[in-house]
């Protein structure tokens, strides 16, 4: 089959084929019925003028100029004669075949229907569709005409083949490209029926004649009539003046390079309102890599800008707060800490200097008024670490966990020690991360873990594993756990479980945790069950 032909080429070519087959049929049945006198047959030796005087010479002279397999047999199928182009065809020397059966030379399917065509032709000239097989296998479905011919007491069959391969593989090759312009059709059907459901429009710009085609869609989000032509022109007419550069420019490395179309770009309608545009396309080129069209969607994104907008106005807003917060504490613990000096200073002062001129409840107020500056001390000095996790950041670095968890059990040595609690930890890697306060966060889990130890002796583990692009670290303890209820709650600043002085602390060793685990893009998160111990997790994330 010829390659690169089109849908007309195809369907030219089949007719002609189809002409020539009947001609050549039209022609034996009007020698055999007697219509014709003589035949002009163009040979090697040019025109030759047959009359049918010689009948048979004729024949023979017509079927071997032929383009189509001519042969004789007798009514049982065996091969009397037949012309050169037939061997072609079965691609065997005449000689192969002349003599053989005509069984020989068809599929084993196919043999039912050519006794039926031997059959039928001695009563009535017929026709059947008849599949050959060459002697490489190929298969070559071909259409026969038969007529029986009387030469004496004896019937023969004269059939003309004529390969059917070109015609079958034209109408195959058209069928094909009517059902895949009837898909086409239909994709293109379901893509615009998808497109204006989603809110999505279409656009295609015949680039030579600068015509540009908008769906209705499209249209309506740059405020278009419908009836209203569009060029590319008028189009770039309707782009924002910040932003008609850099659409101008994609378009060119689209055309001129082939690079996908990809961009966001404002419009400024009619009515004067600005709306965001989201288009995304392609190039469609010849066989020289010239650009014949572009083609793509649209998709107004105006709403999702602004919240976009919104939602960075609102967090640039919070992180402003965050700030003046973390500053206000550091200022606030740090400033008021003097004051509190001060007067612890004079409370002793005054207990020493006074203390044989007091009665017993006078000594206890001042006790009471010392030990609440005490603990205010320690509140301020607490909320300043807490505050320090901002604004004493270190910039993060790849660093040991093992050695920042080595710090940490350095820093704990006594409160192990006293303890007798056993600290023991898997292989650990290295992460990016502020060391000072991954060591922090090491020693304030410790550290809970030996405080809230139960009667057994302490036994602390540390572990860890990758999850994608995240270390997944955990500090399991056998303490005395917590009930579900508190697992958020513990990570509030200032927030204790035990009201009964039972156990020391200011509540704010696990908010540091949390605010240092956040800071490197992860979070932390218990799980626990009362009297079975707990065990924290928390993730640093790898940038």
């Amino acid at each position: 089959m010829k390659e690169n032909l089109s849908k007309e080429q195809l369907i030219k070519e089949n007719q002609e084929l189809r002409i020539r087959l009947q001609e050549a049929e039209d022609t034996l049945q009007a020698i055999r019925e007697g219509a014709v006198d003589a035949l002009i047959v163009q040979g090697a030796a040019g025109e030759q003028i047959f009359t049918l005087s010689g009948e048979e010479l004729v024949y023979r002279k017509l079927v071997e100029t032929m383009n189509e397999g001519g042969l004789t047999a007798d009514s049982n199928g065996r091969i009397m004669y037949c012309n050169e182009r037939f061997g072609k065809m079965l691609q065997r020397p005449m000689e192969d075949i002349i003599g053989k059966s005509l069984e020989d030379f068809v599929l084993h399917t196919e043999r039912r229907g050519l006794n039926s065509l031997l059959i039928r032709a001695i009563d009535k000239p017929s026709r059947a569709r008849i599949v050959f097989k060459a002697s490489d296998g190929t298969l070559v479905p071909s259409r026969v005409s038969a007529n029986a011919l009387q030469n004496g007491d004896s019937v023969s069959i004269c059939m003309v083949a004529a390969d059917m391969t070109k015609i079958e593989e034209s109408e195959e090759t058209i069928r094909l490209i009517n059902e895949q312009q009837n898909q086409l059709r239909e994709s293109q059907a379901r893509l615009k029926f998808s497109a204006e459901a989603g809110g999505i429009g279409t656009w295609d710009w015949d680039v030579e004649n600068d015509v540009l085609i908008w769906g209705q869609r499209t249209r309506t989000m740059f405020g278009v009539e419908q009836d209203r032509n569009i060029t590319h022109k008028l189009f770039l007419s309707f782009l924002h003046r910040d932003d008609r550069q850099m659409v101008e420019k994609a378009i060119a490395e689209c055309i001129q390079k082939g690079e996908k179309y990809d961009i966001e770009y404002r419009v400024i309608r009619p009515d004067g309102s600005i709306r965001w545009i989201y288009s995304k396309g392609h190039g469609i080129f010849d066989e020289h890599g010239k650009c014949l069209r572009m083609t793509g969607v649209t998709l107004d994104i105006t709403e999702s800008k602004q919240k976009i907008e919104l939602l960075e106005h609102l967090n640039n807003e919070l992180k402003r707060s965050n700030d003046e917060l973390e500053q206000f504490a550091y200022i606030v613990s740090h400033d008021l800490r003097e004051p509190l000096r001060a007067i612890s200073g004079f409370m002793g002062l005054l207990k020493e200097k006074y203390k044989n001129h007091l009665d017993a409840k006078a000594n206890e107020y001042i006790n009471y008024a010392t030990q609440g500056v005490i603990r205010m001390d320690e509140l301020l000095a607490c909320l300043l670490d807490y505050s320090r996790v901002s604004t004493r950041a270190q910039v993060l670095t790849q660093v040991s966990a093992k050695e920042s968890l080595n710090a940490a059990i350095a820093n704990l040595h006594r409160s192990i020690a006293e303890s007798n609690a056993a600290v023991t930890f898997d292989e650990l890697p290295t992460v990016k991360a502020d060391g000072r306060q991954l060591t922090q966060l090491f020693q304030n889990l410790i550290q809970n873990a030996i405080k809230f130890k139960s009667d057994e002796k302490p036994q602390i583990r540390i572990g860890c594993r990758k999850q994608d692009n995240k270390w997944l670290f955990w500090v399991k303890d056998n303490g005395i756990g917590m009930d579900k209820q508190h697992f958020d709650r513990i990570f509030n600043i200032f927030h204790r479980l035990d009201r009964s002085g039972k156990y020391s602390g200011s509540g704010i060793g696990l908010s540091i945790c949390k605010k240092i685990v956040e800071r490197h893009g992860g979070h932390i998160w218990v799980e626990s069950e009362r009297g079975k111990g707990s065990t924290f997790y928390f993730i640093i994330r790898q940038y």
